[in-house]
């Protein structure tokens, strides 16, 4: 489990999620960050994350395009709904109980930003 990823591909060069495997899940709770522009270079990326031999599942945080995220088709996974976003790559939803790994999930999630005001001026602009 990690999270505050802030759309930081470098972070998945770490040691630790190397050594992760097919079958392993690798949950990012809050801050993914991946999905922000829908542009072409994002979404090859988001294609190469789906691709990895191991699943991403990430819950969004406050630094997420809900907007984008929102237009992804939502399926059923592991006992609830998430957005598949490419291959293995998922956005759990809150409100959901997943099973990952053997273990029971309840995703929840919300929080204030103090910073959404000039978040939001900057995607407008």
């Amino acid at each position: 489990m990690t999270g505050d990823m802030h759309g930081d591909y470098d972070r998945f060069k770490a040691r630790a999620l190397r050594r992760l495997r097919r079958g392993d899940t690798l949950i990012i709770c809050g801050d993914f960050g991946f999905v922000w522009d829908g542009g072409k270079a994002e979404k090859r990326l988001l294609k190469k994350l789906g691709r990895k031999r191991y699943t991403i599942a990430f819950l969004d945080g406050v630094h997420e395009n809900h907007g984008l995220l929102a237009g992804y088709d939502t399926v059923d996974w592991n006992g609830g709904r998430a957005r598949q976003i490419s291959g293995r790559l998922y956005q759990l939803l809150r409100g959901q109980v997943y099973t990952i790994e053997g273990n029971t999930v309840f995703t929840l999630g919300g929080g204030e930003n103090p910073d959404a005001d000039c978040w939001s001026e900057a995607l407008e602009g």
